[in-house]
């Protein structure tokens, strides 16, 4: 029958949607920091292979408006700290104080061996496409007295995104690109929170910090929230080491392992987080080979009869 070519025709595409929509996630964020790490504008290159060049005042323009956007974050994360922070709900983490469109810049997270383009807002949106900065906390350009808290999704669509965080420890690195400089930072401590103990995404005056914050736990209704704090680190000329910057703060390790092994070496112990990984992962490709297989019988049946 017409009907039963058609079902089996529909199981098979959702049998792949399933099984390659975290391939598909992830071309989709490659895509988006490709574009970010351009050296100029898709639109700059145009012109070039047109034969046109930019005249000096479109150059300017544009310098001008990148040096616009760091003197404005620059403005708020000042009047921020002065002003006081003040959470009054979800609608606060949403705020775009700047109004920026688009991506502003990155994370990279090497001991994770993950990379999410950094949006201003923590909306829906932006969550999906990739990591936000909670409204009511500092832009992304460190200095003294700010805490850039960035919000990710523990996972999504199959992608990782934060879902190994657990992974990180003192001595962790994580890289932010604000678009005009990578500032390096160092974990020094993790803690596990009710979503209402906005206390701890406050600025510590004096520090320069970095909050990564996402649903905690895994596959658990995201009840609580998981935050790893990171303090600003300074590179050692000498060795290409990063030293924690600060003298009151504990000398964090430089041994630390980086990217696939430590989430391997996670996951082959015995981590509650990382186990509920692994049944995921076997559960998304096997709900993907039996929709396969019943499309396949469905086809196979169908052209027998005929």
């Amino acid at each position: 029958m017409k009907i039963v070519r058609i079902m089996g025709i529909i199981c098979i595409a959702a049998g792949l949607l399933i099984y390659l929509t975290p391939q598909i996630r992830e071309i989709r964020l490659r895509q988006e920091l490709f574009v970010l790490r351009c050296a100029e504008p898709a639109e700059e290159t145009e012109e070039r292979e047109s034969g046109r060049e930019e005249s000096p005042s479109e150059v300017a323009g544009k310098e001008q408006a990148e040096e616009d956007l760091y003197t404005q974050m620059e403005t708020y994360n000042r009047k921020l700290y002065k002003s006081g922070q003040e959470f009054t709900g979800p609608e606060t983490y949403e705020q775009n104080p700047l109004g920026v469109d688009g991506a502003i810049g990155s994370v990279r997270i090497p001991d994770i061996d993950v990379e999410l383009p950094l949006y201003i807002g923590a909306t829906y949106e932006h969550l999906d496409q990739g990591t936000a900065v909670l409204g009511g906390t500092s832009m992304p350009i460190g200095g003294e007295n700010s805490n850039c808290v960035i919000s990710g999704h523990r996972s999504w669509c199959g992608a990782p995104y934060f879902r190994d965080i657990e992974v990180l420890e003192k001595g962790s690195e994580v890289l932010i690109n604000n678009g005009r400089e990578t500032l390096h930072y160092r974990v020094f401590e993790t803690k596990i929170i009710l979503p209402d103990q906005t206390e701890a995404l406050l600025i510590q005056p004096g520090k320069d910090l970095v909050t990564l914050i996402t649903c905690h736990p895994y596959m658990g209704g995201g009840t609580h929230r998981y935050l790893v704090y990171c303090e600003r680190c300074e590179e050692n000329a000498e060795d290409g080491k990063k030293e924690a910057a600060g003298q009151g703060q504990e000398k964090l390790r430089e041994d630390a392992p980086h990217g696939r092994e430590v989430i391997q070496n996670v996951k082959s112990g015995d981590n509650k987080a990382a186990d509920m990984i692994r049944k995921e992962e076997m559960l998304r490709r096997l709900m993907a080979w039996v929709i396969l297989a019943v499309s396949a019988i469905l086809l196979l049946r169908r052209m027998k009869k005929n």
